[in-house]
C-alpha cells in the first residue's frame, strides 16, 4: 500500500514525459510479428519455447521463454530501438531458403492481444499500464487513439489492484486480499474507485469529443457504460452488494441496448441460468437487473469470467432473486492454475456419467505426465447426463478442456436438469462444448433439453417454434430499432436470421401461416432503409417462395438487385457485397431460385 500511495502522490505532481506532439510512431504489431518470423530461423526455438512481445518506452522487445523449465526466460532483445526508429538483428540464426514460420505466425498474428498492441502505446509486460499513465496522463494534446488507450491503461491498472487475471499485473502494486467479501480497506476501495473513474473520465471524454469512435466492444459510449458495470461487478465480487449499486449511474446504455438485454432475459424460462461470454451480452443485462429490478430471477453467468477463481467464489452466492450455482468443485480446487486444463483421453470406452467423471477429476491422484508436466484428466470425451426420465450423452473431439469449460460441466453433473439452463447465441460455436443437438432456440438463447435431434443444413441452429414464436412475435421489445445507430444495425441482422430460421422451422413443421406472419414482421421492423437487404435475404426469399408468396419474395429480390447494382453508394465501405465476387454469387442464388420457382420475370430482369 505504501508503494501505491507514493506512486500517486509522484505520479499527481509530475509533468508528463511524452506527449501527443513528440509521441513516437512504433511499428505495427503484424509488422514486427512478420519481421521475426520472415528473417529469423525459429522453428527449434518454436518446438520447446513461447514468443512473448512487449511493446516498451525504449522500443519493441523479443523474449523467448521455455515450457519445459518453469517459463524461464532464455532470450530477452531489444528488435526495434525506440531511439533509432529501426529494426536491430538479434541474437537468432537467419531463415533459410527452405524453411517456413508461416503456421507459427498465423497463430500469433491472431492472438488474442493482438489488438492491443496496436491500441495502446506500451503493451504486454507487467507495468505497461503504469508506464501509459506516467507518460501521457498530464499531455494536453492526446490522439483520439492515445486518449483512449489513457482510459484503458487506468482501467487496466483498477483492475489489476484486484488481481492479475490479466497476467500483466505489477505485484509491487496489488492488493493482498483475504478470500470472501467485504476484502478491501477503505483506503484499497478508494484508490481502485479513483482508477477505475479516471478510466471512465477519460472515456466519457473521447465520447463528448469523438462520439462514433470504434472500440473493441463497439462505439466508446458503449465502453463507458461497460467500464461502470466492470466496476459494479468488481465491487460485488470483492465488496458488497451496497459499494456495488454506486456504480449503477442514471443513462447507461441507450434504447436497443436496453431492448437487446430486455430479449436476452425474456429468452429465458424462470429461474433459468443463463451462459454469456462477452462484455456486450453480460453488462447490459446486469444493469437492466440492478437499474430496473428486470428478470432478476435469471442468474447470468459469464463463461470468460469462470476462469477466475474470484468470480467461480461468487457464481455460488445467491444473486438478485436468483439462487447460486451448486458444484463440487471446490475454491482450492481451481486456484493457483490447478485445473486451468483438463486432459481428455479418448479410450474407446464410452461415455461415462458426469458426476463419476467431476468425481474423477477432483481428486489430486488422478494425474498423467503429457511432455514433461503432470495434468489432471478426464478418462473419456464422451459424457452422460442421466435423469429420471431421460439420458443426455454427447462427446467432444477435443484433447483438452479449459478451466471453465470444467465448471460448466462441474455444474450440469449437478443440476440434472433440473434448473433451466441457456446458453447466449451470441458465444458462438465453441462454448456450446458439443452440445448443438440438445440445443434449442427460444429467442436470443438455446435451451439445454433432453430431446436429441440433428440440424438440417438450412437451419442456424436447432428451433423450439412454441416458445420462440411466442418470444419473437408478443415478448420482445423490437420499438427502438429504428432508431438504431449505424452500429446497432449489425444486431438487426441478427435479428434477421432469427427470424428466418423461426420461419424456416415453421415451414418445416407445416404451419405455413405462422412462417408468413414471421416472415412479414422481420421486414416489417427491419425493412431494407433500415439495414440494406445483403445475401442472407436470399434464405428469406427461399421462405417467401416455398410458402407461395411469389410476390413478396420478388419484392425483395427487385431491391437486393438495385442494392448489388449500386453497392458502393447501398453498403457500408467494408461491406462484403462491395466485393464483385460476393456480389455475382448472390446473384447466382437469386437467379437458381428464381428459375427452381419459374419466375420468369426475375430471370429476364437478371439475364438484361
Amino acid at each position: 500500500m505504501k508503494k501505491l500511495i507514493l506512486f500517486l502522490s509522484i505520479s499527481l505532481a509530475s509533468i508528463s514525459l511524452i506527449g501527443q506532439e513528440d509521441y513516437v510512431q512504433y511499428p505495427k504489431y503484424e509488422t514486427v510479428v512478420n519481421k521475426l518470423f520472415k528473417e529469423y530461423s525459429l522453428s527449434e526455438l518454436l518446438s520447446n519455447s513461447y514468443f512473448e512481445f512487449q511493446k516498451r518506452p525504449k522500443g519493441w522487445y523479443i523474449l523467448v521463454k521455455n515450457y519445459n523449465d518453469g517459463m524461464k526466460i532464455i532470450k530477452n532483445e531489444l528488435f526495434w530501438d525506440r531511439e533509432i526508429g529501426s529494426f536491430k538483428d538479434i541474437d537468432v540464426e537467419k531463415i533459410s531458403d527452405l524453411e517456413s514460420n508461416e503456421t507459427y505466425m498465423e497463430d500469433y498474428l491472431k492472438a488474442q492481444n493482438a489488438q492491443n498492441y496496436n491500441i495502446c502505446p506500451y503493451f504486454g509486460y507487467e507495468g505497461w499500464d503504469l508506464d501509459v499513465i506516467k507518460d501521457f496522463k498530464n499531455s494536453s494534446i492526446l490522439s483520439d487513439t492515445l486518449l483512449y488507450a489513457l482510459g484503458r491503461a487506468y482501467s487496466s491498472f483498477a483492475s489489476n489492484l484486484l488481481n492479475n487475471n490479466s497476467g500483466l499485473a505489477d505485484s509491487n502494486y496489488q492488493y493482498s486480499l483475504p478470500q470472501g467479501k467485504n476484502c478491501m480497506t477503505d483506503n484499497q476501495l478508494e484508490n481502485y474507485r479513483l482508477y477505475r473513474h479516471l478510466a471512465i473520465d477519460n472515456f466519457k471524454k473521447l465520447a463528448v469529443r469523438n462520439p462514433n469512435f470504434e472500440t473493441i466492444v463497439g462505439p466508446i459510449w458503449i465502453k463507458v457504460s461497460n467500464e461502470y458495470l466492470t466496476s459494479f461487478l468488481d465491487l460485488r465480487i470483492y465488496q458488497n452488494e451496497l459499494e456495488a449499486s454506486k456504480e449503477i449511474v442514471d443513462g447507461l446504455y441507450d434504447a436497443f441496448y436496453i431492448s437487446i438485454a430486455k430479449n436476452y432475459l425474456n429468452s429465458c424460462a424462470q429461474n433459468a441460468v443463463l451462459f454469456t461470454n462477452g462484455d456486450n451480452d453480460t453488462y447490459p443485462l446486469l444493469y437492466l437487473q440492478s437499474k430496473y429490478g428486470f428478470r432478476k430471477d435469471v442468474l447470468v453467468v459469464n463463461l470468460s469470467l469462470l476462469n477466475t477463481e474470484r468470480y467461480f467464489i461468487s457464481m455460488k452466492d445467491k444473486v438478485f432473486d436468483s439462487e447460486g450455482l451448486k458444484f463440487r468443485l471446490s475454491n482450492n480446487q481451481i486456484s493457483d492454475g490447478k485445473r486451468d486444463f483438463v486432459l481428455l483421453l479418448d479410450n474407446g470406452n464410452g461415455p461415462m456419467e458426469l458426476k463419476e467423471l467431476i468425481d474423477f477429476v477432483i481428486n489430486d491422484e488422478n494425474t498423467m505426465n503429457y511432455d514433461g508436466r503432470d495434468y489432471y484428466y478426464l478418462p473419456t470425451n464422451q459424457f452422460l447426463i442421466s435423469t429420471v426420465n431421460d439420458t443426455i450423452s454427447w462427446g467432444v473431439d477435443n484433447s483438452y478442456i479449459f478451466k471453465n469449460q470444467l465448471i460448466v460441466l462441474d455444474f450440469l453433473a449437478n443440476n440434472k436438469m433440473k434448473r433451466p439452463v441457456y446458453f447466449a447465441s451470441s458465444i458462438g460455436s465453441d462454448a456450446y462444448f458439443g452440445l448443438e443437438p440438445y440445443l434449442k432456440s427460444e429467442g436470443l438463447a438455446l435451451r439445454l433439453t433432453a430431446q436429441k435431434e440433428e440440424m438440417s443444413s438450412s437451419q442456424l441452429f436447432l428451433v423450439n417454434s412454441t416458445v420462440m414464436y411466442k418470444n419473437m412475435m408478443d415478448i420482445f421489445d423490437f420499438a427502438s430499432i429504428e432508431k438504431a445507430s449505424q452500429s446497432e444495425k449489425y444486431f438487426c441482422s441478427n435479428y434477421r436470421y432469427f427470424f428466418q430460421n423461426l420461419a424456416n422451422t415453421l415451414i418445416v413443421e407445416h404451419k405455413n401461416d405462422s412462417a408468413k406472419t414471421v416472415l412479414d414482421k422481420c421486414i416489417e421492423i427491419i425493412p431494407n432503409k433500415l439495414v440494406p437487404f445483403d445475401y442472407y435475404m436470399v434464405y428469406i426469399i427461399e421462405n417467401y417462395y416455398s410458402i407461395g408468396e411469389f410476390e413478396k419474395a420478388n419484392q425483395i429480390i427487385k431491391q437486393l438487385i438495385y442494392n448489388l447494382k449500386n453497392a458502393n453508394e447501398v453498403y457500408e465501405e467494408k461491406s462484403l457485397l462491395q466485393i464483385k465476387e460476393n456480389q455475382e454469387a448472390t446473384l447466382e442464388k437469386i437467379n437458381e431460385l428464381a428459375s427452381q420457382y419459374s419466375q420468369l420475370e426475375i430471370i429476364e430482369n437478371l439475364e438484361k
